[in-house]
């Protein structure tokens, strides 16, 4: 830049410009007038329009923030800051953290104790390969302890055949170095990519339109699913502050996704008793700035399959997306209908479906992780794919969050695929669809105490207490205390149990337990609370962020050696 410009700039000051600012207002009103021929006239019109603008501009600001201020937006953002406000009180401040460092200890403690021997630092002579398998050995032979009697939600779904877990394995080992980044290198890697791929979309109705990538779980492709809608919403219609809408019962990854990308995340209730939302909500939460709608087949809290096929009317007659969390229900919802079992439409044959999540390392009996997202057509995928010329190291381009994957997962997932193939994942999806059916029939038959939330079709089933007297986290504590690894909701409170080839041949046992541990909690009503009963009543009665707080304490815990 010259240097006078320079020179300029900088002996610039506010005065300087507002000096500037009023000559070139003087002029303006001036040149108006004479073109007008108005300039003889005493009032000023001029002058008239500014003020009624300033008026004009200031009443909006004023209706906009009213507006604002009746949302629950503000509401949640005043409860927030005064949270925060109460939070750093010096005597709040102090007896916070010492009540969380308290909680830091006994989290330590308890992930320490799960630990055998630590290496802080990397062995100055490296170890035999004998050596270093004994030690892997030892300790994967202590937590198989936990799995031991196969009493376990969700977690492990891969069934006792020896056969295909072999199977997968020796294809994995053949894959770990493999990257299929570099396609010229690993042809097989990126073919087996496209096969996985192309076999899940006809799985799901896709005909020879839809398309997909592969993720490393269904966290990614969730992630990726809404950053697509973000940029696809961007390029179309030119939303800057977009919003998605889900249910409350959607998987919290459409959340962590909303709060990674800066999508506004608008939740909608569901009927405690069903799982299901009341449709007038959802079609109330859309507005001009809503990108997508997200269904759920089923849903991760409740097993509850969304109507899929409302979801779509609304989602094509405001021209926004359609998401489907199909990550749980990936090999059990395609293979309902041949077990006879009733569920709604869930896939691309639902004309408003717009990307469909898919996990292998669930049902689909892949390896850890692996999981397809699928798109309806191309003209969705490209928003997913980053690609930039810009970069001195040459053209770079990739269709997921990672740069280089392991081709491991992906060759899992095929070897598995082609192993099982329709009459195998048939076959799987009847032994656990059957033990669901018994699971269900058996709360409502003998434990009246319970009550199963809605009416779950495939693998998950969900359940409550219906009894005033009856604490169903201390329930949750004496199943614990019998060895079962079942998973704990709130809001309402609840227990549910992903059914997976793994356990599927324990639901008497479960029963059977369910129905003491249910007796136990009502002839003991004095019984001193503990574990979850504790650990979620408590939370029930706190603030999110100080329950937040904690549960970061126990992640670091984990990544921390003491």
């Amino acid at each position: 830049m010259d240097a006078n410009w320079v020179s300029l700039i900088n002996d610039l000051s506010v005065e300087k410009v507002c000096w500037v600012a009023k000559q070139y207002y003087h002029i303006f009103k001036v040149i108006v007038r004479r073109t007008t021929e108005s300039y003889v006239i005493r009032l000023d019109y001029i002058d008239i329009v500014v003020i009624w603008t300033v008026i004009l501009l200031c009443t909006l600001y004023v209706l906009r923030k009213l507006c604002y201020m009746t949302s629950d937006e503000y509401r949640q953002d005043c409860k927030r800051r005064s949270i925060k406000f109460v939070k750093n009180l010096p005597i709040i401040r102090t007896k916070i953290q010492k009540e969380f460092a308290k909680i830091e200890v006994e989290i330590n403690k308890s992930t320490d104790s799960l630990r055998s021997s630590k290496t802080y630092h990397l062995p100055t002579k490296g170890m035999k390969s004998s050596t270093v398998k004994e030690k892997i050995e030892n300790n994967i032979k202590r937590e198989k302890e936990n799995f031991k009697h196969h009493r376990v939600h969700g977690t492990m779904y891969y069934s006792d055949k020896k056969d295909v877990a072999n199977l997968v394995k020796d294809v994995c080992k053949e894959f770990l170095y493999h990257n299929p980044l570099h396609y010229d290198l690993f042809p097989t890697s990126t073919q087996m990519e496209a096969e996985v791929i192309n076999m899940t979309a006809n799985l799901y109705h896709g005909e020879k339109k839809a398309v997909g990538i592969t993720t490393s779980g269904g966290t990614e492709s969730i992630l990726m699913a809404i950053l697509t809608y973000r940029d696809w919403a961007r390029d179309t219609k030119g939303i800057k502050k977009p919003e998605l809408v889900a249910t409350k019962s959607a998987h919290v990854a459409f959340e962590k996704a909303c709060h990674y990308f800066g999508v506004k995340y608008v939740t909608v209730d569901v009927n405690p008793k069903t799982g299901l939302p009341a449709f007038g909500d959802i079609k109330n939460a859309i507005n001009k700035n809503t990108i997508a709608l997200v269904a759920s087949c089923p849903s991760f809290p409740y097993g509850a399959i969304d109507d899929v096929n409302r979801f779509s009317n609304l989602a094509l007659r405001h021209g926004i997306g359609l998401h489907v969390d199909c990550c749980l229900g990936g090999f059990m919802a395609p293979f309902a209908k041949d077990n006879n079992v009733t569920i709604p439409a869930f896939d691309f044959s639902v004309k408003g479906v717009t990307t469909i999540s898919v996990d292998h390392h669930k049902f689909g009996q892949a390896p850890k992780g692996i999981s397809v997202l699928l798109f309806r057509d191309k003209s969705w995928r490209k928003y997913a794919i980053y690609a930039t010329a810009k970069w001195p190291g040459g053209i770079y381009a990739t269709p997921t969050m990672a740069g280089s994957r392991s081709s491991a997962p992906i060759a899992g997932a095929w070897a598995a695929m082609m192993y099982y193939g329709m009459e195998g994942y048939i076959a799987q999806a009847k032994s656990v669809l059957d033990a669901a059916a018994t699971l269900v029939a058996g709360i409502k038959e003998e434990i009246p105490e319970l009550s199963v939330i809605g009416n779950p079709k495939l693998s998950l089933v969900a359940f409550t207490s219906n009894r005033r007297n009856l604490d169903i986290y201390s329930v949750y504590d004496k199943l614990v205390k019998k060895g079962w690894k079942v998973g704990a909701l709130q809001k309402p409170a609840g227990i549910n149990l992903s059914i997976t080839p793994f356990n599927a041949g324990t639901m008497e046992e479960l029963i059977a337990d369910l129905k003491e541990a249910v007796k136990q909690v009502l002839d003991n009503p004095k019984e001193k609370k503990s574990g979850m009963a504790v650990i979620y009543g408590t939370a029930q009665s706190m603030p999110a962020q100080f329950v937040e707080e904690g549960a970061v304490i126990g992640i670091e815990a984990m990544l921390n050696l003491l």
